[in-house]
This record gives C-alpha cells, structure tokens and sequence, in this order.
C-alpha cells in the first residue's frame, strides 16, 4: 500500500496567556473577577492545570511534541485522548489551518482532506447534516455534472458521432475521479 499522510516529528508549542471567552459576558466576569473583586480568573489559561492552586511552570507548552505517523491508503484511523492531549490540534495542522512549530507533514497533491471543527459557527437556517455537507461542495458539485452529462447522453441520438464518443469519455474519466474520491460512501 502506498503512504498517503505521514507526520515526522511534529511539535506544536503555545506561548501561555489569556484567550478570549469569546462571549463579551464572560470576558466582563473575567475582568470584573479579577481587576475590580481582585480574585482569582475563573477562565483557565492555555495550557494551565485544572488545579488552580498551582501556577504554569512555563511560559510555553507543548501541545504536541515529536509525533511521527504514517497513515496508508485505505486506512481507517481514529483519534483518541484524553482533554488536552492535542487532538484538535493535529487534526488543524493536518489540514492545513495550522502549521507545526517543528517537524513536516507529507500529503500528497491527489489527497484531499475533510475536516469538521469541534466548535462550529452554524447558519440558523441550516441543519448539522447540512453544515457537513458543504466540506463536500467539490463532490456534489461533480455529481451535478455527471448528472448533466448522463442527461445529455440520454437525450443525444448521434451515437457514432466524434462528439458523443468524447462525452462517453469525459464522463468515464469524471465518474472514476468521482468514485477514487469515495463519493458513494461520504454519507458513512
């Protein structure tokens, strides 16, 4: 089988600080907790211990350090750990919306990835199916123009035709890419 990904020692490192809540209501509790009533922040600290008692030994943490892994074609892997071991964040380097502080990651060209965050800003209109479904605009978008060429196939009576022997062609080659893609199985 051939090797389709393939981490080599990936390190993700974090500088500490504060992170917005990102509601205005628990960034005012923060800073009315800790500037006006002098308390502790009831909001952790990336990379902070749930224990509050004690203080980041660090300014940096490391959210990954030297992972290596190689994934083949055809094979199916999960990710599994506790909160705070980095899964997030290898799943964001491994698409590509963060880069590693070390290390490299190997993806080839003809290799796509779908990736569906953990937290996730949903149109009120649409359903969580739906908002899935839009990693897969590229596919549906091929399997409307399958359809259109399958439709003017249907239609067309000029079988011997230059034409209509490159639109059997075209649709071969479009139906295979479409199938290599898994297509048929995305629902799963």
């Amino acid at each position: 089988m051939s090797i389709s990904i393939e981490f080599n020692h990936i390190s993700k490192q974090y500088r500490l600080g504060l992170v917005s809540t990102k509601t205005l209501s628990h960034d005012l509790n923060r800073w009315w907790q800790t500037s006006v009533l002098h308390k502790e922040d009831p909001y952790l600290k990336i990379g902070s211990i749930n224990d509050r008692s004690k203080a980041a030994d660090s300014e940096y943490v490391w959210a990954l350090k030297n992972i290596d892994f190689k994934v083949e074609q055809g094979d199916v892997v999960g990710i599994v750990g506790k909160n705070g071991a980095g899964k997030s964040t290898m799943l964001k380097i491994l698409c590509g919306q963060q880069k590693p502080t070390a290390g490299n990651v190997s993806i080839p060209n003809d290799c796509r990835i779908g990736y569906l965050p953990q937290v996730m800003v949903l149109q009120d209109d649409t359903t969580v199916r739906e908002e899935a479904q839009k990693a897969f605009a590229d596919i549906t978008k091929m399997k409307q123009r399958l359809d259109q060429m399958n439709q003017e196939l249907a239609e067309r009576t000029d079988y011997e035709s230059e034409g209509y022997l490159a639109l059997i062609e075209k649709y071969t080659t479009e139906h295979e890419r479409y199938l290599m893609m898994g297509a048929e199985s995305r629902e799963a």
